[in-house]
């Protein structure tokens, strides 16, 4: 039985279908990207050095129809309050919640909605707030179009995953 959902939700750009890291991806939906490599179904169990992610990357900029989008400490703070609206307006229950310069994790209780409606829901809210309020232009994706939920089983798994997405942050390549 489902306790709780993990959301991740990755910016623009960041974590693409070929990453070498792999990823939840099942296609490469923009052809130019294919070029870059091959896919990875799923995290891959040794991950490459952090070189070969910065090439990786400063490959994969030119080929994106738009630049990628980090989220500064203004960005961060605007997707904060649009989370906090949507929890508050949807009666979700937040157990921990990390937004960093490239994505963002969000422990939530099992709700009426389903995990892909709360993506949704965070996804849309967010990117008009931050559209509206941080100048971001109108036609510049927000978010990757993949989703990735995790569904908690037990307790134990509950507090294992708010243990680290509270301790996400810390790590200095987040900061």
């Amino acid at each position: 039985m489902v306790l709780a959902y993990h959301l991740i939700l990755t910016g623009y750009g960041h974590w693409l279908p070929n990453d070498p890291r792999g990823s939840m991806s099942t296609n490469v939906a923009a052809g130019k990207l294919t070029s870059l490599g091959n896919m990875h179904f799923g995290r891959k169990r040794t991950q490459p050095p952090r070189s070969v992610l910065k090439d990786f990357y400063r490959r994969a900029e030119h080929q994106l129809e738009h630049s990628i989008l980090w989220f500064d400490s203004a960005k961060r703070q605007v997707i904060s309050d649009a989370f906090s609206k949507v929890m508050e307006s949807h009666r979700y229950t937040c157990f921990a919640c990390a937004i960093l310069a490239n994505h963002t994790h969000l422990i939530s209780r099992k709700h009426r909605d389903r995990a892909e409606d709360m993506i949704f829901t965070l996804r849309k809210d967010s990117a008009n707030w931050l559209r509206r309020l941080a100048d971001l232009p109108t036609d510049h994706p927000v978010w990757s179009s993949d989703q990735f939920k995790k569904y908690l089983s037990t307790p134990r798994a509950i507090n294992r995953t708010i243990r680290y997405v509270e301790n996400n942050p810390a790590s200095p390549h987040n900061a």
